[in-house]
């Protein structure tokens, strides 16, 4: 009897096992239809205390991640209303969200939003939404870490201002030794974010100063040299305090930044010479456009190649690249077919000082996103070049321009364009097709001159330290 009780016992602890690790197992009523759902249960965590949603569990369909709304809107002080006539929901937190059941969009104060998965009616009485767009819309950052089953949400942490607005004091500029500089000055620390626009008029370089007032009258400074045209500063925006800087370029020119040990002095400079042309006798960059012709790459959201995106990317790479000064080769100007190997190759035969490769990736979920910059891991099977130092600063000067999500740098051994190139060699994967955020940004064609000029950015800091002495360059 005792060895009976015994036996029982333990055949109701595994059963309790597999009922903890798979509480959600069987036929679900996913929007009126019966499902066979079987994936481990998935945990949440909020600044490391685990949430419970009770009886509805989050879920993984169709490879998307969605969790009920009700149990987690109001658990983070949300109000959640249901209106059964409609199948919406309407959330209310700072801002009022609408889902609709069955929808892949959402509204936000009004202003329609893309879904990466739809909303969705379990069991006929929970609704149930795409779980990163849930938690970042309530204001928190969220991570997926797969091979735990977790979601893994934190508070975004604000920094509150160490101070109150700054005020900008002198706007001027200089040149000497063919190095024309404009400063900026002001009577607290300057904190800055930076961006390119690309047009038919030329290009503008602006930077953003935050929490500052403009303060000085004299707001602009013809310039008309070397290609650069002039330089303008303005009160962008009051609440909260933006002044702007504005510099208009016929074509794009290498710059540096350097700024006071205090902050309280922000200088731009550029190398124009003596005269008003760039002569292309600089570093020579071999620009890779990935795929083409028969082989299309990735396809992604509403049909979009991958091959078609890195070629516009790769020819404007170009453009700012032959007009800063430098020399070029491209594997290809239109929709063509380049052999894998004879990228490199040509790269190695033309002696390239650097090799830059332009993809996009792609996944499974529509949920992944985001901007990669790959390289061959240094030292690796002898390879004597620093390819962390040259990947880092393209990403650095790339993520600066864009504000896709960071996926940092990734070694790539096996890549053939990173292995076979002796020079110093990259590839970016700029986006991923198959998110439908992403596949709007990489069709636009002011991001792809984004994306351009933070690479080309790169590359000018990268030559810059070369010639200084800062880093060192070895080939393969």
């Amino acid at each position: 009897m005792r060895k009976a009780v015994a036996i029982l016992s333990i055949l109701l602890f595994i059963l309790a096992l597999h009922a903890t690790s798979y509480a959600y197992s069987g036929n679900i009523v996913v929007d009126g239809k019966v499902v066979n759902y079987n994936v481990p249960d998935i945990t949440i965590t909020i600044d490391g205390n685990k949430f419970d949603t009770g009886n509805n569990p989050p879920l993984i369909l169709d490879g998307n991640t969605i969790v009920p709304l009700r149990s987690i809107g109001q658990g983070l002080g949300a109000s959640v209303n249901w209106d059964g006539s409609t199948q919406t929901i309407t959330v209310t937190k700072g801002k009022v969200f609408k889902f609709f059941i069955g929808k892949n969009y959402a509204t936000v104060d009004g202003n329609k939003v893309q879904l990466p998965a739809p909303a969705r009616l379990i069991n006929n009485n929970t609704s149930y939404v795409p779980m990163r767009f849930l938690f970042e819309s309530l204001g928190y950052d969220v991570k997926w870490i797969g091979d735990k089953y977790l979601i893994q949400v934190t508070s975004k942490v604000t920094v509150p201002p160490t101070s109150s607005n700054v005020n900008i004091t002198d706007f001027s500029s200089s040149y000497a030794n063919g190095k024309y500089t404009i400063t900026v000055k002001a009577d607290g620390p300057l904190t800055y974010k930076q961006g390119t626009i690309n047009d038919s008029s030329g290009v503008r370089l602006y930077f953003d100063f935050s929490n500052a007032i403009n303060a000085v009258t004299n707001k602009q400074i013809s310039i008309n040299q070397g290609g650069l045209n002039m330089a303008y500063i303005g009160q962008n925006q009051l609440q909260p305090a933006i002044t702007r800087l504005v510099v208009s370029m016929t074509t794009s020119l290498p710059y540096t930044i350097t700024q006071s040990q205090d902050k309280k002095e922000f200088d731009i400079s550029f190398n124009i010479g003596n005269n008003s042309s760039s002569s292309n006798n600089g570093p020579l960059i071999y620009i890779d456009p990935g795929h083409g012709g028969s082989d299309p790459g990735a396809i992604g959201v509403g049909g979009i190649h991958e091959a078609n995106i890195a070629l516009a990317i790769g020819l404007k790479l170009k453009t700012l690249l032959d007009n800063g000064g430098f020399r070029t080769m491209i594997s290809r100007t239109t929709d063509t077919y380049v052999g894998l190997y004879d990228r490199p190759d040509q790269a190695n035969n033309a002696g390239a000082d650097a090799f830059v490769s332009i993809h996009c990736d792609a996944f499974d979920s529509p949920s992944a996103n985001g901007t990669t910059v790959l390289y061959y891991p240094n030292g690796y099977n002898g390879d004597t070049r620093d390819e962390k130092t040259f990947a880092q600063i393209i990403h650095d000067n790339l993520m600066k321009e864009i504000n896709t999500t960071d996926r940092g740098l990734s070694e790539r051994p096996k890549l053939v364009v990173l292995n076979q190139t002796k020079m110093v060699a990259v590839l970016v994967e700029t986006g991923f097709v198959t998110s439908p955020t992403d596949a709007q940004l990489l069709t636009d064609d002011n991001f792809q001159w984004k994306i351009a000029q933070g690479i080309y950015n790169g590359l000018v800091q990268y030559f810059t330290e070369l010639k200084n002495g800062t880093i060192k360059s070895t080939i393969s």
